[in-house]
């Protein structure tokens, strides 16, 4: 009984303390398309794709500074380029592009001071290849 009390009151607290946090979600278009679409499972591409990316942040200030980070799996993830935006209510969007880049799998972290703000893995395949990717 003590413990599921103890449950509750943590859960409560995990959700309060993540009230008000900026998130943000994740879509893709390849440039000859319209429109954005948000992919449920980890993207694919082709090594000669070019793919633009957008993440729409919610839960912001009048005016934010994000960091936004493209990442490789090495041993460890390595960072390859990283920048900073400026964001806000009337603006909450961070955009990039996904292009030349090497077989293997990435991940774009987007952080406010030490908060992850939003991350997606995606992978990078060779058009040569069967779409099956070595993890």
């Amino acid at each position: 009984m003590l413990a599921s009390a103890f449950l509750a009151v943590a859960a409560c607290a995990v959700a309060l303390a993540s009230c008000g946090k900026p998130h943000g979600t994740f879509a893709f278009k390849k440039p000859i398309e319209d429109v954005y679409h948000k992919l449920q499972e980890v993207p694919e591409f082709g090594r000669d794709d070019v793919v633009n990316w957008v993440c729409v942040v919610k839960g912001l200030g009048k005016s934010d500074r994000l960091a936004v980070f493209v990442l490789k799996k090495e041993m460890v993830w390595v960072e390859l380029h990283s920048r900073l935006e400026n964001v806000g209510k009337d603006q909450p969007y961070v955009y990039g592009t996904i292009q030349d880049l090497a077989k293997g799998r990435y991940k774009i972290m987007i952080t406010k001071e030490s908060h992850a703000v939003g991350e997606l893995e995606f992978n990078i395949y060779d058009d040569g290849e069967d779409g099956v990717f070595d993890k």
